[in-house]
């Protein structure tokens, strides 16, 4: 198609063809909107703004989202669709033994209820508040193994996005 700047606009190009041209590129500070179905490799969804008929809003470079979906959509319009597959290291990391941790049921709150899959809050060396999971409960050691790993660490994480504006 050609193009050719007239008085009013260019002349041969239809309207949203010339939104498209002067949409803005996503980049570092721009405030994107999109709609994404999120799920591991087996094809389980996680997460989903159109099951919760809501759009993501967030600002790039701001640490809103995992650094591999970020990169991925720099450059990207308003109106563009993708597949992105994102690795645990960009993600939210690999599956670390060491966050796997046992504590005695003692060192809980009196009558603390334990149910296995259970999401506690903890605090950490620093005092900082952080969420873990109770992954096993030994009653006769009266003892109780927690995960501090993220819920979705070590997994290949998969995204159909849209995005829906760009400013």
């Amino acid at each position: 198609m050609q193009l050719t700047a007239g008085r009013h606009g260019f002349i041969g190009a239809s309207p949203t063809l010339i939104k498209r041209a002067i949409m803005s590129e996503i980049k570092n500070g721009s405030s994107v909107t999109m709609s994404y179905i999120g799920t591991f490799d087996n094809g389980e969804e996680f997460d989903s703004t159109l099951s919760r008929e809501e759009s993501f809003t967030f600002s790039v470079g701001s640490g809103e989202i995992i650094p591999g979906l970020e990169n991925a959509i720099l450059g990207m319009k308003e109106g563009d669709k993708c597949s992105i597959a994102v690795d645990p290291k960009d993600a939210y990391g690999e599956r670390r033994d060491e966050l796997v941790q046992t504590f005695p049921m003692s060192s809980f709150p009196e009558g603390f209820q334990f149910s296995v899959n259970q999401i506690i809050q903890a605090e950490d060396e620093n005092g900082a508040s952080t969420l873990a999971r109770i992954a096993h409960i030994n009653e006769e050691e009266s003892r109780v193994v927690v995960d501090f790993n993220h819920p979705v660490a070590g997994r290949n994480l998969n995204f159909e996005i849209e995005i829906l504006a760009v400013k």
